[in-house]
């Protein structure tokens, strides 16, 4: 924008006489300018990942408890807290996971660790895991999936107490994946080899993650899971542990006998 001065102003000027009056050009100086770009890219980056949580939340239906009798309720959003105990411990579980590369079957433990079979069942039977992926492969060691964000940082709004560990994590073992002490949420993992008594240090696991189930058929195709190639989780570096072809999880479906 040009600044026109007024016809006295200029022809004075003109003249040379002296101003007593310092003229300011009209529009922010450069820092201000500056600013104000930043914090305009700064929103345009936050409201851009609330609609990437949105987007990948929105069409997921899940209930919450209420508070007066603990009943479901249906809504869009997380638990706020676990599911009460609706498994019986006197009872044999079984889960089937249909994969986009095959079916896993599995045998549950409910009386060595109640709390998370339950958990587990009880997410299953809401399709909770539905259209989720094995977000993390590492080879020779385990698979990992249960993440509605897809980062390993999701879960289903709840966490639970961390369970005894009474067996060791032979190859095919079913365990909770959790970010500490007593947060178990609704991430697992399935080993891919023995992690209990291994050569390789760095492969062993401290038994601090809960134990709730073990592989009895389809264990080709979780080897087939840990061998699909992966990448690194941002441009960046970091771990090479995400898939360059998802692997989704279609269903999880519960027998109870």
């Amino acid at each position: 924008m040009r600044y026109q001065m007024g016809k006295k102003k200029k022809q004075a000027i003109i003249r040379g006489k002296p101003q007593n009056k310092k003229v300011v050009k009209p529009g922010m100086k450069k820092p201000v300018r500056i600013i104000l770009l930043i914090a305009i890219i700064l929103v345009a980056i936050i409201l851009s990942y609330v609609g990437y949580r949105l987007a990948n939340s929105a069409d997921r239906a899940t209930p919450i408890l209420s508070a007066a009798n603990l009943t479901l309720t249906p809504r869009t959003g997380w638990w706020p807290q676990p599911p009460p105990m609706t498994i019986d411990q006197n009872k044999e579980y079984f889960a089937t996971i249909e994969t986009s590369l095959g079916n896993i079957d599995v045998q549950l433990f409910p009386k060595e660790a109640p709390i998370a079979v339950n958990s587990f069942v009880f997410l299953s039977r809401q399709n909770f895991y539905d259209g989720l992926k094995f977000h993390r492969v590492l080879k020779d060691f385990a698979i990992q999936g249960g993440d509605p964000i897809g980062s390993g940082s999701g879960n289903a709004g709840y966490r639970f107490a961390d369970e005894p560990v009474v067996r060791d994590y032979l190859s095919g073992t079913l365990a909770m994946a959790n970010d500490g002490p007593n947060r178990n949420g609704s991430q697992f993992f399935i080993t891919l080899a023995d992690l209990s008594n291994t050569a390789d240090p760095s492969k062993a696991l401290t038994k601090t993650y809960t134990i709730f189930g073990m592989v009895t058929n389809g264990m080709d195709v979780v080897l087939k899971i840990g061998d699909v190639p992966v990448q690194t989780l941002s441009p960046l570096g970091g771990e090479a542990s995400r898939p360059v072809t998802p692997v989704i999880i279609k269903h999880i479906s519960i027998q109870e006998k």
